[in-house]
């Protein structure tokens, strides 16, 4: 084998293992808690209950949409249905101007519908949280700004 073909596949070799090492280390990265809590907002929704979940809305309420209402809402819908058993994550498309809350409302297969706060105070939709949504209640870990 020949002194140049030796270089090209040692340094083809070399660039490949550092590649695969930065994707490893980016990944870890982005599971950090810091990095989650200051990314754009993500709520995890894990249907732990006996029925789907076919409509899904995610929204911001703020001061002056509680006085008119529908004045500076912003929602999202997620179209997809959510299988019991199944843990989903969504990335809402949101804006507030000022400071309020997001939502979560949904209705199942029987046609329950429920709502709970996913955020109770945010001035720039950014973080996560987690629903726990059971036959009986919607469990909510909060971890936003």
């Amino acid at each position: 084998m020949n002194q140049q073909l030796k270089y090209f596949l040692i340094t083809l070799v070399s660039v490949l293992i550092i590649g695969i090492g930065m994707i490893m280390v980016i990944n870890e990265i982005s599971k950090l808690e810091i990095v989650r809590a200051l990314g754009s907002f993500k709520v995890e929704i894990h249907n732990e209950s006996d029925h789907d979940l076919t409509f899904v809305e995610i929204g911001t309420v703020t001061s002056a949409s509680r006085e008119k209402e529908n004045e500076g809402n912003s929602k999202d819908v997620f179209k997809k249905e959510i299988r019991s058993g199944e843990k989903r994550t969504i990335k809402p498309n949101l804006s507030i101007t000022g400071e309020g809350g997001i939502y979560l409302t949904y209705i199942d297969s029987k046609g329950n519908t429920a709502s709970a706060s996913v955020c109770s105070y945010t001035e720039s939709i950014s973080g996560y949280s987690t629903a726990i949504i059971t036959n009986d209640e919607i469990k909510v870990e909060e971890n936003c700004s």
